[in-house]
């Protein structure tokens, strides 16, 4: 219900961040009694063990069924295999149906490598092209 995933380990690199993130939003719970009126906002916090992982939300506009909201990840992992990231941008998500309609967000994570700081940049749009729920 809140969109945790469960995975062999030995298969981590199959899964990416980007993936994680749209699975927590397919997650019937995601939304669940937060907040619609603009303005307001809240924080997810999955941090753990040293592992600091806080999502961000604020919710940006409404209409009779959706909402939009403003997103942004921090993620910091220490240690020799560390690294920190960012990700910020926009959800539409359909509080009816519990589902997102629409997101668009962009990643940055860097982490060290010798001597060197390699920073990985992302950009992920999705759209909702089908709804078996939508009226015909």
């Amino acid at each position: 219900p809140d969109g945790a995933v469960f995975y062999d380990p030995k298969n981590a690199e199959n899964l990416t961040e980007e993936e994680i993130a749209v699975v927590r939003w397919l997650a019937r719970g995601f939304y669940g009694d937060h907040p619609t009126d603009p303005g307001t906002a809240w924080t997810v916090d999955q941090s753990a063990n040293g592992h600091v992982d806080l999502e961000h939300y604020r919710v940006v506009g409404r209409d009779a069924r959706n909402v939009t909201l403003d997103y942004t990840l921090e993620e910091k992992v220490p240690g020799a295999t560390g690294y920190a990231a960012t990700r910020e941008g926009s959800l539409v998500y359909d509080t009816a149906l519990t589902v997102p309609v629409k997101a668009a967000f962009q990643s940055d994570t860097r982490r060290q490598v010798g001597a060197a700081y390699e920073t990985t940049r992302t950009s992920v749009t999705l759209a909702l092209t089908a709804d078996s729920f939508a009226k015909r």
